[in-house]
């Protein structure tokens, strides 16, 4: 009988750095007749500056040490590559300052890409207490054209709550900005982090301009929240905008009702891992 409780396991996670060899932290069992060692890669994103502040949440904290494994299947005897590991996103107890932050969704529209603009402000305006959160107007060619737009008074300005209209308040485009453009535009803008909602393309935009930021010694930090409308993103309990995508109107044309699903809904209450 195995007894490898997760409270018998040694978990040991590093930051990795590009082009730096990845540590390999190991699971033991706790008995000695019970092998069950297993060694996994953890892939950690560069960090841009350090958290030194604590946060202002309450609870809810997600340690460093949080893993998610890409794979539940392993092979015995570290046989072949070593099995991926990620950190779990979440709330950290120690945050880096933000004093100005942006948003911009990019390519395709997908449904709830207004309620991820509206969460991500709320969360940063109230919950952290970030003075200045803008909104990029037409994806990352409105980055790289400066046009910004203070994201509360937009907010504010529409008729009804953002979540209950469809599209992207912000506009979006597929434009090829080159990730140079866009850390100039980032740098003219004083800001400290962006948030960029998009799909494939757009996390490669992303990972781009986090190397070009990094180039140049820059604070300024990249986070982004993927989205789909094929319910294919691993590794999270909650799809972000595809959540909503697979809804109709009911027979009396008035209360929705889900469609079918490829893959089933998350239980109530999950805790989410988007990266």
């Amino acid at each position: 009988m195995l007894r490898c409780a997760l409270a018998c396991l040694a978990l040991a996670a590093h930051a990795l750095r590009p082009h730096q060899r990845k540590r390999r932290p190991r699971l033991r069992a706790a008995a000695d007749d019970e092998q069950c060692v297993v060694s996994f890669a953890v892939r950690r994103p560069p960090r841009a500056a350090e958290a030194t502040e604590p946060s202002p949440l309450r609870g809810g904290f997600v340690a460093d040490d949080e893993l998610v494994l890409a794979a539940a299947v392993a092979r015995e005897g570290g046989g072949g590559p070593a099995p991926r590991a990620y950190p779990l996103a979440g709330p950290r107890e120690l945050v880096a300052p933000v004093a100005r932050a942006g948003v911009v969704t990019c390519g395709g529209l997908c449904p709830g890409l207004n309620a991820v603009v509206q969460e991500v402000h709320r969360a940063l305006a109230r919950q952290y207490g970030v003075g200045v959160v803008l909104g990029a107007r037409g994806g990352y060619g409105g980055v790289a054209a400066g046009r910004w737009e203070d994201l509360g008074a937009l907010l504010g300005a529409q008729g009804a709550p953002a979540y209950r209209q469809g599209g992207t308040l912000l506009g979006t485009s597929r434009p090829r900005a080159g990730a140079a453009a866009l850390a100039d535009a980032l740098e003219r803008a004083r800001l400290d982090a962006l948030f960029v909602a998009g799909g494939d393309g757009t996390m490669r935009g992303a990972q781009a301009l986090c190397a070009e930021l990094a180039a140049r010694g820059s604070a300024c930090r990249v986070a982004v929240v993927p989205k789909t409308i094929d319910n294919d993103i691993p590794l999270v309990d909650r799809r972000g905008p595809a959540r909503a995508a697979p809804r109709l109107p009911g027979r009396d044309g008035r209360a929705p009702g889900p469609l079918a699903s490829t893959r089933p809904w998350p239980r109530p209450g999950a805790r989410s891992t988007w990266p």
